[in-house]
């Protein structure tokens, strides 16, 4: 019980709940997850480890997202760079129905629907 409490226990429990309520309301989704970030973020995010106000193991995080999506049958992608650009370029391309995201760079990356809410733990799903 203690690993629920880890960063990567947290990680499983948040995937596997939304992979659920996805599923649940007849959505099937397809995980995408960063790829090598681009240097400028590489230097942005070396600066923010330095300062104390970020940091972690991503990548790792990213391979338990990626088991728990596999676990449930779903297709992960791994993205070259930037997620929000692979999902942008699945959903430019027909190959995803859209992108559920917090970030508005997948609409600057191309995608033509675009999810930043999406409430669906309730009898009545949100979108925004």
């Amino acid at each position: 019980m203690a690993e629920l409490f880890t960063p990567a226990g947290q990680v499983a429990k948040v995937v596997f709940e939304r992979a659920c309520n996805f599923l649940r309301h007849g959505v099937v989704p397809v995980g995408v997850l960063d790829g090598v970030p681009p240097p400028e973020k590489v230097q942005r995010f070396g600066l923010l480890t330095a300062a104390g106000a970020g940091g972690g193991d991503f990548r790792g995080l990213g391979e338990v997202a990626s088991k728990v999506l596999a676990a449930l049958g779903l297709q992960t992608v791994e993205a070259p760079g930037e997620a929000e650009a692979t999902c942008a370029a699945l959903n430019a391309r027909g190959l995803v129905d859209a992108c559920a995201t917090g970030d508005g760079d997948a609409l600057l990356f191309g995608a033509t629907t675009v999810f930043k809410t999406l409430k669906l733990y309730a009898d009545n799903p949100e979108l925004s």
